[in-house]
């Protein structure tokens, strides 16, 4: 219900704040309370926030089981709403990306990777339609997922999230780290695969420190085509890692070879007899796709080859802290890094020659309360 903006330029360890209320809408409020708790459920949750213009930021909220979507103008805090397809639950993560070049017909859209009312997918608008460009709703696909965060880099989207593995042991409930794409000018199949993603690939993100994994995925920014991740550990106690993938080795590994399941119980292995020409790949006319290649990415959205970690280790490790939030200070020519804990607490991170030290610790917040998200604007977060 809440958004709060902070001045960075004090470098106090607590700071004042602009608060901007942001309540649920009454009758989604009352129609919410008939079947849910009032809190958490029927609260306007502010989970996603991304940059629209140089002065606009949109925000993206749970209204009270009802997603709403607010253009906040920086210069006067003024702010408008619209209906947005993000998820209703407080608790699902999910991200937004505009995007403004190579769209079909040129247009300015929203990309959506979110569970709305218990379906996870990726959307975007079709031009023309009142129709979204949708995912199969597939365990393959997607698998009880968290998104996390969302990047326009040339004819593709990429998006990062969490979710659990499916490829493992059935017997075993594992947690897997992705990162996925589509293609901007996808418009889906002629027949099979109709308004669903041709183009949709995922592949495993491994960050780990000698035998402690850090699966869990919770935002990524990138900086000169590399994407820095905060990931956390559920293996004893709580512990965070940044580490850091490269673009290149993330295409490699998408443009590498195929997993194949040939029934739900058997092992996974590498896919064969892959249809030419290679599907996934990007066009400007997926409904001449052939049906063929439509059913084997249909089938295989899953990489065999997993991206590994620059250097081989995480560029940074906290000890009995969960961060949840990254955020780059875009206006420095070093590394510097905003962190956001579970208990409230905001790090400034120096990045140098390898090494990731801690600068400042800020407590924008009264109460050692979760921070929900994190943006910097200017010389504002």
């Amino acid at each position: 219900n809440n958004v709060s903006i902070i001045d960075l330029s004090n470098g106090g360890n607590t700071v004042q704040a602009d608060n901007i209320e942001l309540l649920p809408e009454t009758d989604k409020l009352n129609y919410c309370t008939l079947s849910k708790p009032r809190v958490p459920d029927c609260q306007n949750h502010i989970r996603f926030i991304t940059k629209k213009t140089k002065d606009i930021l949109m925000l993206f909220g749970s209204n009270a089981d009802s997603p709403k979507g607010f253009e906040l103008n920086m210069t006067d805090l003024t702010h408008s709403s619209s209906d947005v397809r993000c998820s209703n639950d407080p608790f699902h993560n999910y991200t937004v990306l505009f995007v403004q070049s190579q769209n079909p017909n040129d247009e300015e859209l929203l990309y959506y990777a979110s569970t709305l009312h218990g379906e996870s997918t990726i959307q975007r608008p079709i031009p023309g339609t009142t129709d979204y460009m949708q995912g199969v709703i597939s365990n393959k696909w997607m698998k009880d997922p968290q998104f996390v965060a969302s990047f326009d880099i040339g004819d593709k989207v990429y998006f990062f999230f969490r979710e659990t593995a499916v490829e493992v042991d059935p017997a075993e409930t594992k947690i897997f780290s992705r990162v996925a794409k589509v293609c901007k000018k996808d418009t889906g199949g002629n027949s099979l695969l109709r308004n669903k993603w041709t183009s949709f690939q995922k592949a495993r993100l491994t960050c780990n420190e000698n035998d402690v994994h850090y699966d869990s995925i919770q935002d990524v920014v990138m900086k000169d085509s590399t994407f820095y991740g905060v990931f956390i550990t559920k293996q004893g106690t709580p512990a965070s890692a940044i580490c850091a993938f490269n673009l290149t080795s993330i295409e490699a590994a998408i443009n590498g070879p195929f997993k194949n399941q040939e029934t739900d119980n058997a092992y996974w292995t590498v896919a064969t007899n892959v249809p030419t020409p290679r599907p996934g790949q990007c066009t400007d006319d997926t409904l001449s796709l052939s049906e063929e290649g439509l059913q084997f990415i249909a089938d295989h959205p899953l990489m065999n080859n997993t991206v590994e970690q620059v250097n081989g280790k995480p560029i940074f490790l906290l000890d009995d802290r969960e961060l949840q939030h990254l955020e780059l200070h875009s206006n420095m020519s070093e590394i510097v890094f905003y962190t956001a804990s579970n208990t409230g607490k905001v790090y400034k991170l120096f990045f140098k020659d390898g090494s990731t030290y801690i600068n400042t610790m800020i407590s924008p917040l009264s109460e050692a309360d979760v921070i929900w998200a994190l943006k910097q604007f200017v010389s504002s977060l």
